[in-house]
């Protein structure tokens, strides 16, 4: 009969594009994990090579060849710690306040 054959063929072909499927999804997750893995091996590399020059501190930074750099070279480089010295305050009247 036309229409069983039909239904046979349409069930194969459903068949053979979920298989497909599963095989593109299958595929995918394996270069997703690989391009993991190498970002991970790129990410610690760029942390040795930026604890020896200091040059760049992101694998984005070191691709682009972004580096951070001053205006005036010149320039005084004011650094406030009145933040830090309050968070080390609260930090610690909250130890004492706990125990």
């Amino acid at each position: 009969p036309p229409l069983q054959q039909q239904q046979q063929g349409l069930s194969w072909l459903l068949q053979i594009t979920s298989w497909s499927r599963m095989d593109v999804a299958r595929l995918a997750r394996g270069a997703m994990r690989r391009a993991e893995a190498a970002y991970r091996v790129a990410v610690l590399l760029n942390l040795v090579a930026f604890l020896r020059t200091g040059t760049f501190r992101s694998v984005l930074e070191r691709v682009c060849g972004m580096r951070l750099v001053y205006q005036e070279a010149r320039m005084t480089r004011v650094i406030s710690f009145e933040y830090l010295n309050r968070q080390l305050v609260w930090q610690e009247l909250s130890e004492v306040l706990l125990f």
